[in-house]
């Protein structure tokens, strides 16, 4: 079987991130695995991002392709850009500050050969603190593997967005969700696994995510209220999935903001939230 059949285009997501960009389009052209493309979507940066990545799509304009925009449109409207400009069989999204592995292409690929039923592939991850006082290490855990959405709607993304590749056939056809600013990629990868297809990891770290004081999900409740969003959009488009989506809203929504309750000392809040979680999805 030649596996190298199989495009793959490499999506890197970019926003005010120089300091990284660099290293992130090095990891992605030293790939063992050579059918690719990487397409760096640029969101109207104000330092030098653009400039290095298009340095680099000079250097490799085979390989590498940049898009620009003129006004900053988000993470949703800036990963639609880029997957309305890719042109392989099996996607990957990183950030501008993400590390690819050098195998990392390659061995997703074997995998997806080896699990044909499959539209998703996760990987285990290191993860780098820019900004804290503690050592990078890897991340310690068992994940799930399954079929169809419901895991996903219950639980959340079990993956690490960098390290998820999926088959490009399995999107829906309006990709990410613009309403849908912080977790876009989790509903796109509940949408992908609609009709029934599988999804697996590799019990290998295959990728640097750094983490520092620009991270999106440094906001949690931004998060939170953008989850609670995506199950509202769920509920409209998909109320078969009722039961799971109720489930995924009181583990998802409702818990996280029972904790933030009593952090602050907001006790009998705290406590019917609490009730409530353990109502619809009892805790195990």
């Amino acid at each position: 079987m030649n596996l190298e059949a199989q495009k793959v285009s490499i999506c890197i997501i970019t926003f005010e991130q120089s300091r990284y960009i660099e290293q992130a389009i090095k990891s992605a052209l030293h790939q063992t695995y050579k059918n690719l493309e990487i397409i760096v979507s640029d969101d109207a940066s104000t330092d030098d991002t653009a400039e290095i990545a298009l340095r680099y799509a000079k250097k490799y304009a085979k390989q590498v392709k940049v898009i620009t925009a003129k006004e900053n449109t988000g993470i949703t409207g800036n990963c639609n850009r880029a997957l309305s400009a890719a042109s392989g069989d099996l996607l990957v999204f990183m950030g501008g500050d993400d590390i690819l592995f050098e195998r990392k292409i390659e061995e997703q690929v074997k995998w997806f050969a080896e699990n044909r039923e499959a539209i998703l592939c996760g990987h285990k991850l290191v993860v780098h603190y820019e900004n804290e006082n503690r050592s990078s290490h890897n991340l310690p855990l068992e994940y799930p593997t399954g079929k169809g959405p419901k895991w996903l709607i219950e639980h959340g993304c079990p993956y690490g967005a960098l390290s998820v590749m999926l088959r490009k056939e399995s999107l829906p056809e309006h990709g990410f969700v613009d309403d849908i600013p912080y977790v876009t990629d989790h509903l796109l990868y509940i949408e992908a696994l609609m009709q029934g297809g599988r999804f697996g990891y590799i019990n290998k770290a295959l990728g640097i995510y750094r983490r520092h004081d620009k991270n999106v999900t440094n906001n949690q409740e931004k998060c939170i209220v953008d989850l609670l969003r995506m199950y509202e959009y769920l509920d409209i488009k998909y109320p078969e999935f009722q039961k799971h989506i109720r489930k995924g809203r009181a583990n998802l929504v409702h818990f996280p903001i029972a904790k933030i309750h009593l952090r602050r000392g907001n006790y009998l809040q705290a406590f019917w939230l609490f009730m409530k979680v353990i109502f619809i999805s009892p805790r195990r």
